[in-house]
């Protein structure tokens, strides 16, 4: 059951990366050396695997993309202090470019989709070539996600997201469907072909269940070192 992205598909490509100042996990009480205002999330997380030979001391990076969980390469970078790679804490202070906003349907949110990476020492992802150098980890069963507005509790929109979110950031889980989950949807969608429906109501789904974590981002994600073709990031699609 493939879930998710084994390679990231350079040549559709198609969002900006946002990069944000981090400080190690752990220096919560310290005071930011590079504090630029208030907060609007706080992304905390553990890292895990192996650092490849060619990323020297890597970045945590927001990296903005689409459902698809395709990426844009970018010259923009983060600065790293602290005990990284081993635990990071991300301070995400500005809302994302409006260029990297998804449309939602007739008077529905734009939809911003922020995916957890790693980027190379000294990396300058500019080119689609350099990207695929820079990656050197993901995170692939959690993202960020910002919602321009108050998303309708009886839109399209919440029922891919299972319930309605408010205006702002949200941590999000992306994981594989249950079998139950699985049949529940073929069922349906199944009977909305035999009465002629489109399948709206509770048929429509992403390939992964996405929903809002519990606890917000007082959650740990996990961030996976690895070299670019193995990185995974949450599929959408």
């Amino acid at each position: 059951m493939a879930v998710f992205v084994s390679k990231l598909n350079l040549m559709q490509l198609s969002r900006r990366v946002a990069l944000f100042a981090l400080v190690a996990g752990g220096c919560a009480a310290q005071a930011d050396p590079d504090y630029e205002g208030e907060s609007l999330a706080i992304v905390r997380g553990k890292v895990s695997g192996e650092l490849p030979t060619n990323a020297g001391r890597p970045v945590a990076a927001l990296v903005w993309g689409n459902f698809r969980g395709e990426l844009l390469p970018s010259s923009l970078r983060a600065s790293v202090s602290g005990s990284f790679p081993s635990r990071f804490t991300m301070y995400v202070r500005d809302v994302p470019p409006e260029a990297v906003l998804t449309p939602g349907g007739a008077g529905e949110s734009r939809l911003g989709f922020g995916y957890i990476a790693a980027l190379s020492e000294n990396a300058s992802p500019s080119t689609q070539a350099e990207m695929t150098k820079a990656i050197v980890g993901g995170c692939a069963d959690h993202f960020v996600l910002y919602a321009d507005r108050d998303i309708n509790p009886t839109s399209i929109t919440a029922e891919f997201f299972h319930g309605p979110l408010k205006a702002g950031y949200h941590l999000m889980s992306a994981r594989p469907y249950t079998s139950g989950e699985k049949e529940a949807i073929a069922s349906c969608r199944a009977r909305a072909e035999a009465d002629g429906a489109n399948g709206r109501a509770s048929c429509l789904a992403f390939k992964m269940y996405v929903s809002e974590v519990d606890s917000g981002f007082a959650f740990d994600v996990t961030l996976k070192l690895a070299f670019y073709l193995n990185v995974d990031f949450p599929d959408l699609s």
